[in-house]
């Protein structure tokens, strides 16, 4: 009867931890009509980049993923947040402890009441004590505070993924850009080639009397226009290129000459067409954007830590389970005395100043 007792006890505290005082969440519903038929629902690249067949890209976006510094933090910061989800998630299971002490009373301490018994012999004293204490989640605060760090891991984990796709844009935009300087670096430099021959021409001209000095002056003044374009394009050229080296994490000439490429390839070869988005998409698939998760994700988790807020104006209940043993001879210390018990208790908030209900 008393097992039973106890089991009916034990129900009853797991049925009153289901408590949860967090707001119901529930996103808002819009009424839009899916227009996207089966037939247009196709499989997302993720390796979007690779549609440009460029091989050099291809190897510098792989090398930025291996590389760059804002998706190690995120990475490092998902890390963090799964380890704040453990953390969360184990506040709810009990805590166990345990103990082991050995003492030895000397003959000489005639006061030792050990000693006396013992007829004024040296004597050792054993205990070892296993313990577990167990919060009773009554009104849901650690289930809450679980859950709201479960969504913040989810929150990271999409933050992460907007990194990584910030960056793999990124990647691909300096790499045109420096594709694009490059190619008006060399129709610069060809432009000033050809003024600064034609000037050595114009000059003999004006050595010998047949030109004025009008013509000549203007055409030092197209050579240096043409010299000033240059310059504007090798500095545009050495931003990209920069731009290149932050987001690979190191130089991309380097990655470029361990490629054996001189030039980026993408002045080879035309460029792809743009691709076309199918009509009829509904609004459901910016639920992908990786921001647009986030920003759910972090709702949900502000969701919950109402729940834990408002948690905290009631009493928190636990139970503590203690069983030791204690003995004379270690080795005996299995098969002496022992002593077990079970401790419950309570604990209301105390007054905080506001502290409790500040919003």
């Amino acid at each position: 009867m008393a097992k039973i007792k106890t089991l009916l006890t034990a129900c009853c505290l797991l049925a009153l931890t289901g408590c949860s005082l967090a707001p119901d969440y529930a996103r808002p519903t819009m009424d839009i009509p899916a227009e996207w038929t089966a037939s247009q629902q196709q499989a997302l690249q993720l390796k979007w980049w690779e549609r440009f067949g460029d091989k050099t890209l291809n190897a510098l976006v792989e090398e930025a993923l291996d590389h760059n510094r804002n998706i190690a933090v995120m990475m490092a910061n998902v890390d963090q947040a799964q380890a704040g989800l453990g953390i969360a998630r184990d506040a709810m299971l009990p805590v166990p402890a345990a103990s082991a002490d050995g003492t030895r009373v000397m003959a000489r301490d005639a006061m030792s009441p050990t000693a006396l018994r013992n007829g004024g012999k040296n004597t050792h004293a054993f205990t070892g004590a296993l313990a577990a204490s167990w919060t009773l989640d009554f009104w849901g605060k650690y289930w809450n505070a679980a859950e709201s760090a479960r969504h913040s891991l989810l929150a990271t984990e999409a933050a992460r993924d907007n990194v990584i796709l910030t960056v793999q844009a990124a990647v691909v935009e300096s790499y045109f850009w420096l594709s694009a300087y490059t190619w008006q670096e060399d129709i610069c430099a060809s432009v000033l080639a050809s003024r600064e021959s034609e000037l050595k021409l114009y000059q003999n001209r004006f050595d010998n009397g047949q030109i004025s000095d009008l013509d000549i002056l203007s055409i030092k003044a197209n050579v240096e226009t043409a010299r000033q374009a240059l310059a504007n394009a090798r500095i545009a050229k050495n931003a990209a290129e920069s731009s290149l080296a932050v987001l690979l994490g190191r130089s991309p000439a380097e990655v470029m000459k361990t490629l054996g490429v001189k030039a980026p390839a993408a002045l080879m070869r035309p460029l792809p067409t743009t691709p076309v988005l199918p009509a009829g998409l509904p609004s459901e698939i910016l639920e992908r954007r990786p921001d647009i998760r986030q920003a759910e994700e972090n709702l949900m988790a502000a969701n919950c830590d109402i729940g834990v807020a408002r948690a905290s104006y009631f009493p928190s209940f636990s139970i503590t389970g203690l069983l030791g043993s204690a003995s004379v001879d270690l080795d005996q210390l299995l098969r002496a005395s022992k002593a077990m018990g079970a401790l419950p208790a309570a604990g209301a908030p105390p007054p905080t100043s506001g502290r409790t209900s500040a919003p």
